[in-house]
């Protein structure tokens, strides 16, 4: 929290600032913030998944001027929001988005460094549901035996979808 009240809206003020803006911006020393950020962006992407499916993150680039490629994709955005009811229905059950992997990511390395962080709790959390969600019972398993009060009966129930 000091780092980040150091750091300011835009970290550009003193040479304090830019250092500790850069500190608190790096996921690999502030991997909480990297964490929620990635989480962040996955809400997006999932909300923006569901509105426009494929073009979520744009149109692709066909080595034309921006504005003539949404021009030429225009037809096919339409199309794919009106599948969006049946996107809708899909969530639950779709694969998970690169953000969500990458969140993930920040979560596993906010545990190996702070294993009983202030955060710790709500990191395990998400990663256990989000490993438990796409099947890796061994990463979910890794993720629970960290976890204070843990069962035996809830690390046997990952160790038999592991085998």
């Amino acid at each position: 929290e000091l780092i980040e009240e150091i750091a300011g809206d835009d970290g550009t003020e003193t040479n304090m600032a830019r250092h500790a803006a850069a500190l608190y911006r790096d996921p690999e020393e502030n991997a909480y913030h990297a964490f929620e950020r990635a989480r962040r962006r996955n809400r997006l992407d999932n909300a923006l998944w569901v509105l426009v499916g494929p073009y979520y993150r744009g149109v692709p680039d066909r080595g034309l001027p921006q504005p003539l490629t949404w021009v030429m994709d225009m037809p096919s955005v339409a199309e794919s929001v009106t599948g969006s009811p049946v996107r809708l229905i899909q969530l639950p059950w779709m694969r998970s988005l690169p953000a969500a992997k990458q969140a993930a990511h920040y979560g596993v390395r906010y545990l190996e460094r702070h294993p009983n962080g202030e955060h710790a709790v709500e990191v395990r959390r998400w990663v256990e549901a989000f490993e438990k969600k796409r099947g890796n019972w061994v990463g979910a398993y890794r993720v629970a035996e960290g976890r204070s009060g843990v069962t035996v009966g809830e690390l046997d129930e990952c160790s038999e979808k592991i085998r």
